[in-house]
């Protein structure tokens, strides 16, 4: 009896180990099926609303969003446990051989808008103004400050901005003035609390100025501006907004991308063929990012008098 049991046991425990390791876009069209997609965390808002609009245009499709901290994302991608994710940065050089050489696997890459790194401030700091040097010296831990600035917060030490400003300072390890907070909510409440803090956060939560539950703390804060790195061509003080993102001008610039392992035309390829097309762009527009790929606008001039309407005429 025993071994019967045994038998069962090992058939059951097989059985659950294929159905985790199955591919989750399995039997999913382009707009049809159920995915679940790993999203960089600081991109919850604008990932959001993407899914929100695509699940509208296409009632038959359900895309499941699970958010993790940049480096959790790509552990999960390397490992196979995630089919398709959404970053802000592409897959390196070394993470690319090793899909090719040790996994047969030729991932593709949609990139489909420009983000950045923003540095927010209480409203009542000393500075607004700060170079490209500054800041990558204060994380680095090669100066005691930026400005009036002696610390940075931010909401992840695995985060992809905390890797993304390591790389560029060329540090080990971010400095003692660099302070993982838990929250936003929290990041916020220390700046306000703190004008010798900034916060490096992700441009993509706060860029869309006409969301009502950001107005009120959005007054109390204010966006530093930054200089490009002193041996590239100056263009003065750049702040992240949509016209400096346009050919990286803003210096910390990143690539939001779309990035499928499954090697399918399934539902991940969909929803990056929406997100990448007209729809999508527009909402990356109207989030204050800048889209990728810019939908033609067209206006027609017609040869006719002009007329001038007055009211009460």
């Amino acid at each position: 009896m025993n071994s019967v049991v045994r038998y069962f046991f090992l058939i059951f425990l097989a059985v659950l180990i294929y159905g985790c390791k199955r591919d989750a876009s399995e039997g999913s069209l382009p707009t049809e099926g159920r995915m679940t997609i790993y999203v960089d965390k600081s991109l919850a808002w604008i990932m959001s609303q993407q899914k929100n609009i695509f699940e509208l245009n296409y009632p038959r499709a359900v895309v499941d969003l699970e958010y993790c901290s940049e480096k959790e994302l790509f552990r999960k991608f390397i490992a196979d446990s995630a089919g398709v994710i959404v970053s802000c940065r592409r897959l390196s050089p070394e993470e690319k051989e090793y899909l090719h050489k040790a996994q047969q696997t030729h991932p593709r890459e949609y990139p489909f808008a420009h983000g950045a790194i923003a540095f927010l401030s209480s409203a009542q700091a000393q500075d607004s103004l700060l170079t490209y040097e500054q800041i990558l010296g204060l994380f680095a831990g090669t100066a005691q400050a930026a400005g009036s600035f002696a610390h940075i917060l931010v909401e992840d030490k695995e985060s992809g901005i905390a890797s993304d400003l390591l790389a560029r300072s060329g540090a080990q390890q971010p400095s003692s003035s660099v302070f993982a907070v838990e929250s936003k909510s929290k990041i916020l409440e220390h700046l306000i609390q703190n004008p010798a803090s900034m916060a490096a956060i992700d441009w993509s939560e706060w860029s869309d100025s006409d969301r009502s539950d950001l107005k009120d703390t959005l007054a109390r804060l204010r966006v530093i501006q930054i200089t490009r790195p002193i041996d590239s061509l100056q263009q003065g003080y750049l702040t992240p907004y949509q016209y400096h993102l346009t050919d990286g001008m803003y210096p910390f610039t990143r690539e939001l991308c779309l990035i499928t392992r499954t090697g399918k035309t399934d539902l991940g390829t969909g929803f990056a063929s929406f997100i990448a097309g007209d729809i999508g762009q527009k909402i990356i527009l109207k989030a204050g990012l800048y889209p990728k790929f810019q939908s033609d606008r067209w206006i027609e001039f017609i040869d006719s008098d002009i007329k001038l309407n007055r009211s009460g005429n």
